[in-house]
């Protein structure tokens, strides 16, 4: 008699974590198209205010402008997140500069910045006292 094993099946992780990121890209956009609609009916349908008048319009652009807000920067911060999910912390460094530190513009005056094992140490101003391979500005 042969005895027949199942095979569990294996997710894509990669495939789960872009379907999440679809998912929440969907929700977002339904969110800013119904955004106007929404606050149009609460204003002047549930709460019973007057389009004619400067509370009832008062209301509901307050209530769109603040939704709106929101919206963008939730979307912007997605964006980012996703976008710097694709780069390390090496490329940061290479795009810095040659040997990895900031530019004289970006960087904060008094600090030294050094990358050592895959990850920023900031030198001047930290409560830790002097790592090792600490560039002083």
């Amino acid at each position: 008699m042969t005895s027949v094993t199942s095979v569990p099946l294996r997710r894509n992780p990669t495939l789960r974590t872009w379907g999440w990121v679809l998912g929440t890209a969907v929700m977002w956009l339904i969110g800013y198209a119904l955004n106007r609609p929404f606050w149009h009916w609460v204003a002047f349908d549930l709460a019973g205010l007057d389009p004619q008048t400067r509370l009832g319009s008062a209301v509901e652009v307050f209530g769109y402008d603040t939704t709106k807000i929101l919206l963008l920067l939730t979307g912007i911060i997605l964006v980012v997140t996703v976008l710097r999910s694709f780069m390390s912390v090496e490329r940061t460094g290479l795009c810095l500069g040659d040997d990895g530190k900031a530019s004289a513009i970006s960087q904060p005056p008094g600090w030294g910045w050094r990358h050592r094992s895959a990850r920023a140490v900031r030198c001047r101003g930290s409560s830790v006292s002097s790592p090792p391979g600490c560039l002083w500005a």
